[in-house]
């Protein structure tokens, strides 16, 4: 009985560690600033306005957490191993959230309540991330946190998934196992587009509110799983398809491309739609698999990534996450973004960077890495052993429609640890 293949390049595979990710974390958080400056001055009828698209950095946070989360899961079970302990999987997931979370919402809820209102009678809500299962309620409290509740529910989500089909396929051989995997995935990302549009009616009708939850972005994290199958598969490996080489040797054609498909994306209007939220994946796909395969020191773009303070970034994005919306909003509702000689998106991007940035490593220095440091060393020596790297990764802002004034658009920490 065949249980995988047992390929002892797949163990080496599994150990890699992926800097360029945290760069990638931190362009994506940029992004998600971007975005809430943009809505937060109004949105007019331009032909084109990328800016008003900025929001699919949460798309690339979702992909990341797919591929970083999954890995060690589809390394063990391809080499034969045992996979990831699920409690302590669990409690590390719970430990890299839900602190900082708490902290930020009740800062927040205190210091500016009219932009989070979370310390109500639904406060039992917002605290357990369940506004995106609340009919009507997916934006309330801190706005952008309907992503990190999507999240969550990935994370519950993904052991179930990685047992069921280890246990379903353990007869079967390694490449038999990726066929049928890779065959899913494109299931899921089908039945995602359409319950989509058919039965969450893209946001409207009964049903509606369930797009904005992981049913409605289950495509995203599906990229991220397809990367994390791939990577394992074909990383190390003597042959590999023509794709990979091409991503290997080409990193500048395939953000060329996600630069292409997002400008286009400029001129498509409405969220959200179908056509916005395909996009979304296309373009993050193409952002993060040249940051998986291929020389890490090849490219100028490769090295913008593995620079130190673009890592940095990438090290606090989750609280840059969780704070920079509500600075945004207060900001330019106080008219601090009107400087006279530049007024509007531009400056309020510019003070809420870095007014998050700053938030952001508060955050992390003061909450998440003592609490990530008490995970201890079993469960840090567990993930090394079956991913070599801690993955991290970050929610991101709410892709909200522009048209709604409650609703606009790791999920990463420093080498990749989770």
């Amino acid at each position: 009985m065949a249980t995988g293949r047992h390929d002892p390049a797949l163990p080496g595979a599994a150990r890699r560690r992926y800097d360029l990710l945290d760069g990638l974390r931190a362009i994506a958080a940029l992004m998600v600033v971007g975005y809430h400056a943009r809505t937060r001055t109004g949105a007019d009828d331009a032909l084109w306005d990328g800016g008003l698209q900025l929001n699919m950095g949460v798309t690339v946070f979702f992909v990341l957490s797919g591929f970083l989360l999954y890995r060690p899961f589809v390394a063990a079970r391809l080499s034969g191993s045992p996979g990831p302990h699920t409690g302590r999987y669990l409690r590390r997931r719970v430990l890299r959230v839900v602190p900082a979370y708490w902290v930020a919402i009740t800062v927040l809820g205190l210091t500016l309540p009219f932009y989070v209102p979370v310390l109500t009678g639904d406060w039992w809500l917002f605290y357990s991330l369940g506004q995106t299962w609340a009919p009507g309620r997916m934006f309330d409290g801190l706005a952008p946190a309907w992503s990190l509740s999507v999240e969550a529910s990935f994370y519950l989500a993904l052991p179930l998934y990685a047992m069921a089909f280890r246990r379903c396929t353990r007869r079967m051989t390694a490449r038999q196992q990726v066929r049928i995997e890779f065959a899913l995935l494109a299931v899921v990302l089908l039945i995602t587009v359409l319950a989509r549009r058919f039965a969450f009616s893209r946001g409207d009708g009964p049903l509606g509110f369930l797009v904005w939850s992981l049913l409605g972005h289950a495509d995203w994290f599906a990229g991220g799983l397809a990367l994390a199958v791939a990577s394992v598969l074909w990383e190390t490996a003597a042959v590999r398809p023509r794709w990979v080489r091409f991503v290997e040797r080409r990193p500048n054609a395939c953000w060329g491309a996600a630069a292409a498909i997002f400008g286009a994306a400029g001129f498509v209007h409405g969220s959200p739609g179908d056509v916005i939220h395909i996009l979304s994946l296309a373009v993050a796909v193409l952002l993060v698999a040249p940051a998986i395969f291929g020389d890490e020191t090849a490219g100028a773009a490769r090295r913008f990534l593995a620079m130190r303070s673009i890592r940095w970034l990438g090290l606090i994005s989750f609280g840059i996450f969780l704070w920079n919306e509500p600075l945004s909003s207060w900001f330019n509702a106080n008219g601090w973004n009107e400087w006279g000689f530049l007024n509007g998106d531009v400056p309020l991007f510019v003070l809420t960077a870095a007014a998050a940035i700053v938030a952001g490593a508060i955050s992390y220095y003061a909450v998440e890495r003592p609490l990530l440091a008490r995970s201890g060393p079993r469960s840090r020596h567990r993930a090394q052993r079956n991913s070599g790297s801690t993955p991290r990764e970050y929610p991101s802002a709410e892709p909200r429609p522009a048209v709604t004034a409650a609703a606009p658009a790791d999920v990463g920490e420093g080498r990749n640890r989770e």
